[in-house]
């Protein structure tokens, strides 16, 4: 007599109500049934009857009214399946995943919790092992990647994982070990790692409360270890740190006396921003932007550009932007179109290199300074005056333009030279303005724009008439005067 297979009892799938995200999850679930329960499931329209029954809510009214219309979608289970994530999962699984695969981080959670979301995402992003490598590594929290650094890393993606999960189990272990303090039969040097075949003398240092990292000092000597002296070191037993004998990196002797200076809490400052005006295509757009002496070139964020409607040019040859510390911090690839510029009555036409920095739009970098010379109130951003050659280096100036772009006043009589505004009447809140209300500036034409509009007259068209307007005597007067005026500055 034949043996009979016991059958496995495999729990029913959660109700599924028409979540985004969870559909692919019931159908997974059912097709778990259908395969091993295929005598209770003979046809597509059991099968899907099943799947009717596990429904609910909007799901369910659903499924329901195309199960009572008798719709085609009822009598075969590939359609009715995909007619269910249509219409209740219609973006791509793989490219939703995929895009939140590249922004996943560890945070402030093990690095086994995070290798299982990880994991998830990557079952559903369809990509190959060698992108899910350096996309795992780069999630990693930068006290793994610390310890990461001086290792040969493995080149499997499990094998990675499997090392950062170690690495994260002792880290935490040596902070636990630290916080209790030794105990009595412990050893001095319970903070060293014991099994030293698979990992060097290399450890963390430990977690440090607000205060602590509030006042970091800056330490002097420390540069990146090559690979071959990295090896060197491990091998010989030596410090990562000062590369002498007889202690490892966390009690090395030389890393607390190197600081130059300590950033405290109290030293930082707010920035203050200069306000500005952008002009392309004759949309005027007002915004602040960064002073910086330190930038070699003048910057804008891609965003901006993008908003701005600015083509970008490709750099013959890609720009590294690197720190103090000579690390590299991003690639700059594109330069923006020529676009006006204005500050206070400055104005000129410029480019700006392209980067992705949200938090500061614009950078007028030291290139910019030097060619300006402005005199600058840190406390406000504001620009107080400006350099005496500043009209001898308009940079960046479109093609067929004028290359003066700052208005230059024309006088109305040779012999008068520069004035200082009378602002007794004027009040206070607009004393910066001051060269609004200046008589001789008044009296001279802006230079020509990109956007100047021409009046073209009709040939033989009747002019027509001006209507009269009844003045009186002291308003002929002043009237008589501003044509006088206008008529000797060369203006009418």
């Amino acid at each position: 007599m034949p043996a009979r297979t016991q059958e496995i009892k495999i729990a029913p799938p959660d109700r599924y109500s028409g979540e985004q995200g969870l559909c692919k999850l019931f159908l997974t679930d059912c097709s778990i049934h259908f395969e091993h329960s295929p005598h209770a499931f003979v046809s597509d329209r059991a099968r899907i009857a099943f799947m009717i029954s596990h429904l609910s809510g909007r799901a369910r009214a659903w499924a329901m009214a195309e199960w009572a219309r008798d719709s085609p979608l009822c009598s075969s289970l590939i359609a009715f399946q995909e007619a269910l994530q249509i219409t209740f999962d219609p973006v791509s699984t793989s490219r939703d995943k995929a895009r939140e695969l590249t922004s996943i981080r560890q945070g402030g959670d093990s690095v086994c919790d995070y290798a299982i979301r990880f994991r998830t995402l990557a079952a559903e992003s369809g990509w190959n092992s060698v992108a899910l490598y350096d996309v795992f590594l780069k999630g990693l929290a930068p006290r793994i990647q610390e310890q990461l650094i001086p290792l040969d890393l493995p080149p499997g993606l499990d094998s990675l994982i499997g090392l950062a999960i170690r690495t994260d189990n002792r880290i935490r272990e040596l902070a636990s070990r630290r916080s209790s303090g030794p105990s009595g039969g412990g050893s001095s040097h319970g903070a060293e790692f014991t099994d030293r075949r698979d990992f060097p003398r290399f450890t963390a240092d430990p977690p440090r409360s607000s205060a602590d990292r509030s006042d970091e000092p800056m330490q002097v000597g420390r540069a990146r270890l090559t690979a071959e002296e990295r090896r060197r070191r491990q091998r010989e037993g030596l410090c990562f740190y000062c590369g002498e004998h007889g202690h490892s990196v966390f009690s090395c002797p030389m890393k607390n006396p190197a600081t130059v200076s300590h950033i405290t809490a109290a030293d930082r400052c707010t920035r203050s921003f200069t306000p500005l005006v952008v002009t392309h295509h004759g949309v005027t757009t007002a915004l602040t932007a960064l002073i910086d002496s330190g930038a070699d070139v003048s910057l804008m964020d891609w965003k901006l550009a993008v908003g701005l409607g600015l083509k970008p040019r490709l750099l013959d040859r890609p720009i590294k932007a690197r720190g103090l510390h000579g690390r590299g911090l991003f690639n700059i690839t594109h330069v923006s179109e020529p676009l006006r510029l204005s500050i206070n009555n400055h104005t000129e036409f410029m480019s700006f290199h392209l980067f992705e920095c949200s938090s500061r739009q614009l950078v007028l970098g030291y290139p910019w300074l030097c060619e300006h010379s402005p005199r600058v109130d840190w406390s406000t951003g504001k620009i107080l005056e400006w350099g005496p050659d500043c009209d001898k280096h308009q940079s960046s100036r479109p093609p067929g333009k004028r290359n003066n772009m700052n208005y230059k006043p024309v006088p109305v009589h040779p012999a008068s030279g520069p004035e200082t505004p009378d602002l007794k009447k004027v009040p206070a809140c607009y004393h910066h303005l001051a060269e609004v209300f200046s008589k001789s500036r008044a009296l001279s034409l802006p230079p020509h724009r990109p956007y100047d509009c021409a009046i073209n007259l009709v040939p033989g068209s009747t002019i027509p008439k001006g209507r009269l307007y009844p003045v009186s005597a002291s308003e002929r007067q002043a009237l008589d005067k501003y044509i006088d005026d206008s008529l000797a500055a060369g203006l009418i």
